[in-house]
């Protein structure tokens, strides 16, 4: 993620590759990344890192399943579906859910 004896803390944060997957829950993988509750829930991403070693894996402790499972999706639903504004369809509040 970064060095915060080298560099600022808050820019290691606000720029490392990891922390920007943490903060953008269709990058999320497994049921995590297929619920959908996954933009306001997340799971465990501390969980997820210390069962399979990447905080991007689905929490293994959540029970919940989802209604859907990911070739259930629509291509509007789909996690790692992007529109023309560039953000991702579970996080896009630029355009798509001023349509709604």
């Amino acid at each position: 993620a970064g060095n915060v004896r080298t560099d600022h803390i808050a820019d290691v944060y606000r720029h490392s590759e990891i922390f920007g997957k943490l903060h953008d829950p269709t990058e999320f993988r497994g049921r995590c990344g297929y619920c959908e509750y996954h933009a306001i829930c997340g799971g465990s991403r501390a969980r997820a890192f210390a069962a399979t070693g990447d905080a991007l894996e689905e929490d293994p402790f959540c029970t919940y399943q989802p209604h859907t499972n990911q070739s259930q999706l629509s291509a509007r639903e789909h996690p790692h579906d992007h529109h023309s504004c560039g953000a991702a369809a579970a996080v896009c509040e630029t355009c798509c859910l001023k349509a709604l």
